[in-house]
Formats: C-alpha cells, sequence, structure tokens
C-alpha cells in the first residue's frame, strides 16, 4: 500500500506541476500529457511523458516504479538530440574475442543522445574481414558497420562508420581506452 501511496502522490505532483522546471543547468519542458499505466502481469506501475525536452535533447521517456528503492528507473527512451558539428566522447574499453563482446565505459560524452550516452555500454561484434566489423546492441535495435581506417590487429584501430548525413570514428587503443568523434549533421537513428 505504501508503495502505491508514492506512485499516486508522485504522479499527482507531475501531473499539478508547471509544465517547466530546472534540472541542474537545464530546463526541462514537459510538452505533452504524462500518464500512468499499470501491467498487471508485471505488477510494475509505469510513467509516461510523450513530450520532453532537456536542453538540446527532446523526445519521450517511460519510467517504472522500483518499489525496493522507492524510486522511478528510465525503461525506454526516444532522445534526439538538436546538437549539430563535433561530439566527443572517450573512456575504456574491454574486448573479449572469445564471445564477441565489446563493453565500454564511456567517462566523458557530449553526444546528448546522437551517440554513446555516459556509462556502461554493451555491443555483440562480428569481424566480416580483417578491415570490417558489425557491431550491435543486446536487443538487436542498433547495428552499426564499422570500416577500420589504416593498419590494426584484432578490435584496436581506427574505426568509422556513416548514418546518412552523420559520420563516427572510434579510436581503440592497445591499453584498453577509447575515444570517439562524430560530426552530427541530423542525428540520424543508428
Amino acid at each position: 500500500m505504501k508503495a502505491l501511496t508514492v506512485v499516486v502522490i508522485a504522479v499527482s505532483v507531475i501531473l499539478a506541476s508547471s509544465a517547466a522546471f530546472a534540472v541542474g543547468n537545464d530546463q526541462v519542458e514537459i510538452t505533452g500529457t504524462p500518464y500512468v499505466t499499470y501491467d498487471s502481469a508485471t505488477s510494475a506501475f509505469f510513467l509516461i511523458i510523450p513530450e520532453i525536452q532537456a536542453g538540446e535533447v527532446k523526445g519521450w521517456v517511460k519510467w517504472r516504479l522500483d518499489f525496493g528503492n522507492i524510486s522511478w528507473e528510465i525503461v525506454a527512451a526516444d532522445l534526439q538530440s538538436n546538437v549539430r558539428g563535433t561530439q566527443t566522447s572517450s573512456g575504456h574499453y574491454v574486448y573479449d574475442s572469445q564471445r564477441g563482446v565489446l563493453i565500454l565505459d564511456v567517462e566523458n560524452t557530449d553526444f546528448l543522445g546522437c551517440g554513446l550516452s555516459k556509462g556502461i555500454e554493451v555491443w555483440f561484434v562480428s569481424f566480416t574481414s580483417s578491415t570490417m566489423m558489425t557491431i550491435s546492441n543486446p536487443l538487436g535495435e542498433e547495428v552499426l558497420t564499422l570500416t577500420r581506417q589504416g593498419a590494426g590487429i584484432g578490435i584496436v584501430g581506427t574505426w568509422n562508420a556513416a548514418v546518412g548525413p552523420d559520420t563516427y570514428s572510434v579510436i581503440l587503443n592497445n591499453d584498453g581506452t577509447f575515444s570517439g568523434i562524430a560530426n552530427i549533421a541530423q542525428c540520424m537513428s543508428h
């Protein structure tokens, strides 16, 4: 009953509050009407905000109530960035060549919805040749083909990809660090 009370209070505050508020330095604006759904199969409450904009990022977000922590966690989102131009990211990586799994620990990024997000990202890797690989996220929703620029062994090297007018380049170093750079023209889905 306590969790249900928290859900009702949280949703009431969101629905009754103004359509704009600040989170850190970003102004967040809710332009769509938020609503709550309940999934009886999983006994889960979901808060859906169909239209939201925070700084240069806009889209929709779906949160699930975590009863254990009495907090909301994002379970689905489609956020696109209005940011154009050069974007960068960097961090560390681990590659398991036996399983074809690349794990990125993205420590710095300014992609804002058009590339790598800060935190851990997991990708499945499949080499089609020594100079071409395909990576996909665990759900298979994002697939990207990268071509190696110049020499390299295994996954180490400079890899390039294009998605529509957007271009991406990632350098995977021998020491387990990586850096990425992109030129975002339209923030195409990838």
